[in-house]
């Protein structure tokens, strides 16, 4: 039995993870880990190694050897499509609590200006690359140190380790992240100037001329560091491991052998009600050079502070590794290859077939040979007769050496299509679909319809990966934000970005300011924010108005120690920060997921598809606003024309628009006219009307025949009344 001691206990914690734990999870990511090498080699350098590999069936002395990089094609054609801008990142409250609210609009700025700040787009398309080629991206939320905000940053892949005994990720007991930095930043960033100092005897395990010369791949146990001749020549590298567990510090679990030192009882019971522990372990090292709880609490979300990004699924059946995916470009790898090889062939052949072999016969060959290889566009020759030589072709000939083999292109092709149909990428972003070569063409419009939908599919799959990936990652930093930032950090990103912030009630009893949680049980009208300060005000009024039977009983109720209350002050104020940060201190990350909502505006990470947007700008103009002008609706149009512009990148200073201003004056002098034209109109009319009147006043006549000439202007009128000539005693008038 080990001595009961501190550090007999951190030696075996140390040794434990050194010498268990993560070798386990290393072997048991050796297949993937693997195929993402082998697919590295692939996209960063040439194809040498595969010709060394395949020279026991084929050599290749003496040939060129090609190197086709699909892998670069996948990243190339895909990435530019998944690549994501700065997000738009929402932040809604579930509930109508106007502190909750206003909680969210704070967060919602903070998380929309902090990416700018720390290009959170950067690391999100190191991710993208790593999905695309090893298989998998890792995202991690913490705080940065030089600008104290909280954001997400990239973990690359071969730095995760994962516990090798879980089929998905929320099954795992701990996960761990490999960093490799310079002993002296280390020792600075650990070191604690105590007696117990964990740092005290650290040594470098690896230098800058050989990252990973220190660490055994196989198993990731310390190897023997001793030769001096890297002392003092390069960067002295350490090599540790940022751990999280649900399980405790590792003591009460795993198996270390028989002849395992394990630490003394009394500390195996102080390991229990500690089961989520954040540890930082160098392989090698006596102690951990940190142990304590979680700098991030995701836990209390039931998360971990990693974020994963798969392209392809995960077989939780699959025995081996079932956290590990398999890469897109890995399940092709075997056509990349073929493809490189029949390449070279191809090539080979072509340079064979193309050289050009001449017999010559007799005394000329030295002759014919010089004027061959001499450059000369025309060669001419000398014949002698008496030699019996009459033509050139008894002493020259020419030797055809075939031609290149007409099976070499269209293997080519079809591993390239078969390359394509696995990967799923190829052909769909160059107009083919599986089954075809991408060179037939298309019979009918419904033909293209369905491959670009088919296109389209894909790409929206993976983009809908990416956004989720982007959600998850603004989850977790929304609710680290509230956990681990101070009031004065999260004021100094947003102060000048926040909108009008809203008023509240501010109640002091004697020199104790009380929080929204206890106004809620002495005074609930005062328990909330005020958009209008008149609102607020009023409540103050009433609050200060109520008598002291009544003070005494809300104090009663919010359970104070002191059985009098202490003065009444109440003032309103404008809501700050800090206040905000007091008023919302009692929430957990459980509160946080639950209670609010974070989300990415539809579309605001992705790349803008310029042919979809022209699509869309022409059926903008077409169907909006052509209507719109020949209606007179310029302004609606001018809106159309403005987003047509935009989508087409010219400048706002070079943009056109239509006059509005001469539109509305030409319209109010139109109307104009047509009020004066009317008030005449009117006019004659009234004036028509006198004339009937006086001729029936007149009673008379049996027929009055009213002849009216009206001229095309309507400038004048004639008026004739003439009277019957057969009415007896008529006496008319003309």
């Amino acid at each position: 039995m080990a001595s009961e001691t501190k550090d007999e206990r951190d030696r075996f914690l140390s040794t434990r993870w050194t010498n268990v734990y993560l070798p386990a999870a290393v072997r048991a990511k050796k297949r993937f880990q693997a195929d993402a090498d082998e697919v590295d080699r692939y996209f960063r350098s040439s194809h040498d190694h595969l010709y060394e590999e395949v020279n026991q069936i084929m050599s290749s002395e003496g040939m060129f050897t090609l190197t086709i990089n699909l892998a670069a094609q996948i990243r190339g054609y895909m990435g530019p499509h998944l690549y994501a801008r700065h997000p738009v990142r929402t932040v809604i409250a579930n509930t109508t609590d106007t502190v909750a609210r206003w909680f969210a609009k704070v967060a919602d700025v903070y998380l929309n200006a902090v990416p700018y700040e720390t290009e959170l787009k950067e690391a999100i398309r190191g991710s993208i690359d790593d999905a695309l080629l090893a298989g998998r991206g890792v995202g991690i939320v913490t705080k940065d140190e030089d600008l104290d905000v909280v954001t997400t940053r990239q973990v690359a892949i071969d730095d995760l380790l994962i516990d090798p005994d879980a089929r998905c990720l929320a099954d795992a007991q701990w996960i761990a992240v490999r960093h490799v930095e310079p002993t002296w930043i280390v020792k600075k960033r650990y070191k604690t100037g105590q007696a117990d100092d964990p740092t005290k005897g650290l040594v470098y395990n690896s230098t800058s001329w050989d990252p990973e010369s220190g660490i055994n791949k196989e198993n990731g146990q310390l190897l023997d560091m001793g030769d001096a001749r890297f002392r003092g020549q390069t960067s002295e590298l350490t090599t540790y491991y940022k751990i999280w567990t649900k399980f405790g510090s590792g003591l009460l679990h795993g198996r270390g052998g028989k002849n395992e030192n394990k630490p003394a009882e009394f500390d195996m019971n102080r390991e229990k009600g500690n089961r989520y522990r954040y540890m930082v372990i160098v392989p090698g090292h006596v102690k951990p050079l940190y142990e304590g709880d979680w700098p991030i609490p995701m836990h209390l979300d039931s998360d971990w502070p990693i974020g994963l990004l798969d392209f392809t699924p995960t077989r939780l059946g699959d025995k081996k590794d079932p956290m590990w995916p398999v890469s897109l470009m890995k399940l092709g790898l075997s056509h990349q290859k073929a493809i490189d090889i029949l390449c070279t062939i191809l090539l080979s052949d072509l340079r064979f077939k193309s050289r050009t072999v001449a017999g010559v016969l007799g005394e000329k060959a030295e002759d014919v040979k010089e004027a061959l290889t001499n450059g000369d566009l025309h060669v001419a020759f000398n014949l002698d007769p008496t030699d019996g030589v009459t033509d050139i072709r008894q002493i020259f000939q020419l030797l055809e050496l075939g031609e290149v083999s007409p099976q070499l292109i269209p293997t080519i092709d079809w591993h390239e299509r078969k390359f394509g149909e696995i990967t799923g990428l190829l052909p769909l972003l160059k107009g083919a679909t599986p089954g075809s070569s991408g060179d037939t063409q298309m019979r009918s419009a419904m033909e293209a319809s369905v491959r670009d939908r088919n296109s389209r599919s894909r790409l929206e799959d993976m983009n809908e990966r990416c956004e989720s990936f982007n959600s998850a990652a603004a989850k977790r930093e929304f609710i680290a934000l509230r956990l681990v930032c101070s009031a004065k950090e999260v004021e100094s990103v947003v102060n000048e970005k926040l909108p009008p912030a809203p008023f509240k009630v501010k109640v002091a009893l004697g020199l104790d300011v009380l929080t929204i949680g206890e106004l809620k049980t002495f005074y609930p009208p005062a328990a909330r924010y005020f958009d209008d300060p008149q609102e607020a005000e009023a409540v103050q009024q009433q609050l200060l108005g109520q008598d002291r039977a009544m003070i005494e009983l809300a104090w009663s109720a919010a359970n104070k120690e002191s059985k009098t209350p202490a003065l009444l002050r109440a003032n309103v104020t404008q809501v700050s920060v800090e206040e905000l940060w007091s008023d919302t201190a009692g929430l957990e990350a459980k509160d946080l997921a639950r209670g609010y909502k974070v989300k990415i505006e539809a579309g605001s990470a992705r790349r803008e598809d310029w042919e979809l947007l022209k699509d869309q700008a022409a059926f903008l103009m077409q169907e909006i606003g052509q209507r719109a002008a020949a209606m007179g609706d310029l302004n609606t149009y001018n809106r159309c024309a403005d987003r047509v512009q935009q989508i087409m990148q010219i400048p706002r200073q070079d943009r056109i628009y239509m006059d509005v201003q001469l539109q509305s004056q030409q319209a109010e002098g139109a109307q104009k006219e047509e009020q004066e034209k009317m008030q005449q109109d009117f006019q004659r009319k009234a004036q028509l009307e006198i004339a009937k009147q006086d001729v029936k006043d007149r009673g008379s006549a049996q027929q009055i025949v009213l002849k009216g000439e009206i001229d095309s202007g309507l400038q004048g009128q004639r008026f004739a009344y003439e009277r019957a000539l057969d009415t007896p005693g008529g006496g008319g008038w003309r």
